[in-house]
């Protein structure tokens, strides 16, 4: 099954399951992926939403691109000091 995520959380759900791939190295990239957005929807960084077309999707919650939005802007701060 295809799982329906904004970009966005895509890339940050596949940063997390490298991460966790190295924890649990047997465990299937669609487990690991499943376990990534269950803990952050209980978190309350990810939700599921019904697509227009009927199919569930997952997207990023406003807490969680605003919290991704601050570190964007740290990151660039830093990157002026250094220049």
């Amino acid at each position: 099954m295809k799982l329906r995520i904004s970009k966005t959380l895509k890339i940050w759900v596949d940063v997390a399951c490298e991460q966790r791939k190295n924890e649990a190295p047997d465990t299937s990239k669609n487990a690991l992926i499943a376990e990534v957005l269950h803990k952050w929807e209980e978190t309350g960084d990810a939700m599921r939403y019904l697509r227009g077309d009927g199919k569930i999707g997952w997207k990023a919650t406003a807490g969680m691109l605003g919290r991704l939005s601050d570190a964007e802007h740290e990151a660039k701060d830093e990157f002026e000091d250094w220049e």
